[in-house]
């Protein structure tokens, strides 16, 4: 499809489905229970004008009024793809985009925000004004979503952020765990910023790095200094499957909690350098991390606890002292952010600031490694700042990996701010009615929502008028 989107012609895209029972059933995890609740719906395909972003939307034939817009629509899959059907039969319309081809080397979120509000624009001319719009998304997704409840609030009702990314803060959480390790390695040769475009030898470094160290005591208790320092968190899978291939370690063993650590970075290893560190670099000159100013002995204090007590062990097994190490860490040259970065992502649609316009709704599984669970902190502690929080909520799934939520466990999240936009007021959103609320959506479906001990967040950033005019120089927290 072209920019001619309104050519009657063109309306060869437009198209109505009834999925089959069988090929529903097969495809998809959840199915519905009478054949009379599988979703009709019409699908319309095409690109946008000028920038032609692929997107996507569906609308059944008892659609609420309601349109869930989400970033990755028009390519989800697995249980995405299964939420999205999930969500049709439930009489929303869906929306959104495919991400670009070329989103690795030229990310930014200002223009995702322009590419949301063109589908919305041609969801209107092709099936009418909704009553409500939704942004939903996951990782880059997620930031999305909080980016369009602060700076679109005219054209979103509401927003559900999952497991939502922040490029500045986390590529220097990212940066103090390498960082961290090549201090205590002694491997001042490893790269821990400005990534080459090509980054496999800089995986390869790195790997053979992380294997070297954990063949020794010393190098297992190093590996978890570095990691606890950067609040990495406690289970994770780098699959991202909704149910962990992993088994959740005892956090009491401190030989089980580091291979833990030691096994989670090392197979999130090239997703950590690309696409995401890379991506974030790249969309911009110059470094966006920086840690001229940081102090890791008081980033450790900010650490989990039961990490800590692991660290104690295993530093004491190697005959090693936790505070010599730090030292070390925090005698090493340090890492200069770039002025130019910090002015492109100080720009309205790059970097949230915690003052959503439109309720929100986040969730995190408290195992994932690209977006740690440490971030939503960070957010929080801003929204009350700024006196936002009539408009917050957040609830943690107990899950290892990368946005992997249930169906459940998503589609209690749209519930949520359903509601919330019907009443005006928030309902429960403590675990045990979370879950309880997850199981009547979607019965066989896990429902993991639970009381969640977050940390403060060591690397919480945001623009000053500096920062945004000329570039400042990124060496304080806001």
């Amino acid at each position: 499809m072209s920019a001619h989107i309104h050519q009657p012609q063109r309306d060869r895209n437009l198209r109505t489905w009834r999925v089959a029972p069988l090929a529903f059933a097969a495809m998809l995890a959840w199915s519905p229970t009478k054949a009379e609740t599988q979703p009709t719906f019409t699908e319309f395909k095409g690109t946008t004008p000028v920038r032609e972003t692929t997107f996507a939307m569906r609308v059944p034939t008892n659609w609420n009024g309601t349109v869930i817009s989400d970033l990755d629509f028009a390519s989800a899959t697995g249980a995405r793809a299964t939420l999205f059907m999930y969500l049709l039969d439930k009489g929303y319309a869906t929306v959104g985009m495919a991400r670009r081809a070329d989103r690795a080397l030229h990310y930014d979120s200002s223009r995702e925000i322009t590419d949301a509000i063109t589908v919305l624009d041609i969801f209107e001319t092709k099936f009418g004004k909704p009553k409500r719009v939704i942004q939903m998304g996951i990782s880059g997704g997620g930031h999305l979503a909080l980016l369009m409840a602060e700076n679109q609030p005219n054209r979103i009702d509401g927003a559900i952020a999952e497991c939502a990314h922040g490029p500045i803060w986390q590529a220097n959480s990212d940066m103090d765990l390498w960082f961290s390790l090549r201090a205590l390695l002694g491997r001042n040769d490893l790269v821990v910023a400005n990534l080459p475009l090509d980054t496999k030898q800089v995986v390869a470094d790195w790997k053979l790095a992380l294997q070297n160290a954990q063949a020794t005591p010393e190098g297992r208790a190093r590996i978890a200094l570095a990691y606890t320092i950067a609040q990495y968190p406690t289970w994770v899978d780098p699959s991202g499957a909704v149910t962990p291939a992993r088994p959740e370690p005892n956090v009491h063993d401190s030989v089980a909690l580091e291979k833990d650590m030691y096994e989670g970075i090392l197979g999130s290893l090239a997703m950590q350098f690309a696409p995401l560190r890379l991506m974030y670099e790249q969309a911009t000159p110059g470094g966006l991390s920086w840690n001229t100013d940081v102090d890791y002995r008081a980033f450790y204090k900010n650490a989990d606890p039961l990490q800590k007590s692991a660290v104690d062990a295993l530093y004491k097994a190697a005959g090693l002292k936790v505070a010599k190490d730090i030292s070390t860490i925090n005698e090493s040259p340090r890492v200069k952010a770039d002025p130019k970065a910090l002015k492109f992502w100080s720009s309205p649609g790059r970097m949230y600031v915690g003052k959503p316009k439109v309720p929100v709704m986040r969730i995190h599984t408290s195992g994932d490694p690209l977006a740690l669970s440490t971030l939503v902190q960070g957010y929080d502690a801003a929204v009350k700042r700024n006196g936002f929080e009539a408009l917050y909520r957040t609830a943690f799934v107990h899950n290892a990996g990368h946005c992997s939520f249930s169906v459940a466990e998503a589609a209690a999240a749209v519930e949520t701010i359903q509601r919330r936009l019907d009443t005006g007021v928030w309902g429960r959103t403590d675990p045990e009615a979370m879950n309880a609320l997850a199981v009547s959506l979607v019965p066989n479906d896990p429902a993991r929502f639970f009381q969640f001990n977050q940390l403060v967040y060591n690397r919480a950033w945001f623009a000053s008028v500096p920062d945004y005019l000329s570039g400042g120089s990124g060496e304080r927290d806001r």
